[in-house]
């Protein structure tokens, strides 16, 4: 069972068929789409299911059509330790945005992902409505926004690092991006 007597009301949720909306002890919500996560999570291990600061898109792609997303895309043969630090930049910046959005009562601004690679099975379906799509080797940062219209841009550098994940979100905000449409 779930963790302090949820266990029917997790039941309920999930048999309902509708994107559940999960509070936690003090009413605050703590996912406004918690059916993925409570489905995917059968033995409470990320009980209380709050927002993931990095979720890998080809596992929990529920959050990537509500919200302005940073994808992070590792190529075939990127070295880990350079994938390690960026993905390590983006569970930080996820988090502090999480924690921007508790402070404010607002909707989380940017959402964090990642994929082990382009063939994953939703990220292939990404890869695929992008216009003129990188090598699918090749690492890449990505910033998608679909609520306004679902647009990308493939952020420009050889290798994404660190650094390039503070610049496209500022970017992003400037409105500096080549925005594209996805097919």
């Amino acid at each position: 069972g779930y963790p302090g007597g949820w266990e029917k009301q997790c039941d309920r949720m999930l048999s309902s068929g509708i994107n559940a909306e999960y509070g936690g002890p003090d009413l605050d919500v703590v996912n406004s789409n918690a059916r993925n996560r409570v489905s995917n999570d059968p033995d409470a291990a990320d009980y209380p299911w709050g927002a993931k600061p990095l979720i890998d898109l080809d596992e929990d792609p529920s959050n990537i059509n509500d919200y302005v997303s940073l994808l992070f895309v590792k190529g075939e043969g990127m070295d880990e330790t350079a994938a390690k630090a960026i993905m390590d930049k983006m569970s930080s910046k996820g988090e502090e945005y999480i924690q921007k959005a508790k402070d404010s009562k607002d909707d989380q601004e940017f959402m964090f992902f990642f994929s082990n690679g382009a063939s994953g099975k939703v990220t292939s379906s990404v890869m695929e409505a992008m216009e003129n799509p990188a090598p699918a080797n090749k690492p890449l940062l990505i910033i998608l926004d679909i609520p306004e219209g679902g647009k990308y841009s493939v952020i420009e550098c050889e290798t994404p690092t660190p650094e390039k994940v503070d610049s496209a979100l500022a970017d992003y905000k400037a409105g500096k991006l080549t925005m594209q449409q996805l097919c």
